[in-house]
């Protein structure tokens, strides 16, 4: 799961409770392992226990590439994206720390 920048605090702080309300679902209700649930979130929330580390391209780029390497064409992979976005006219983009990935990005990662 990953959340972008909430641009004031208000949108923050909902931003990093929708992380941890559905990193909660996915680990109480639907069981999955822990350690297959990946939170990323904006800078001010990197030492909530729940985060797994920072929402920019870097890590999300390596998150996604580290799994890919754990994973069959069997398995299931859920990225949900919180937070504000844009689209240009052609591409899509989460609005995320220092440069945002957009649609085709994503498609390539995955």
């Amino acid at each position: 799961m990953i959340a972008g920048l909430g641009g004031e605090s208000l949108y923050s702080e909902k931003f990093i409770g929708y992380l941890e309300d559905s990193r909660y679902v996915f680990i109480d209700k639907f069981k999955f392992p822990e350690n297959n649930v990946i939170v990323l979130a904006e800078p001010a929330y990197k030492n909530r226990p729940f985060v797994n580390g920072i929402s920019n391209a870097e890590t999300i780029t390596a998150e996604i590439k580290s799994m890919s390497k754990k994973i069959s064409e069997l398995d299931n992979i859920f990225i949900i994206l919180f937070g504000h976005g844009n689209y240009d006219g052609k591409n899509s983009r989460l609005n995320i720390p220092r440069i945002d990935l957009n649609d085709l990005d994503y498609a390539g990662l995955l």
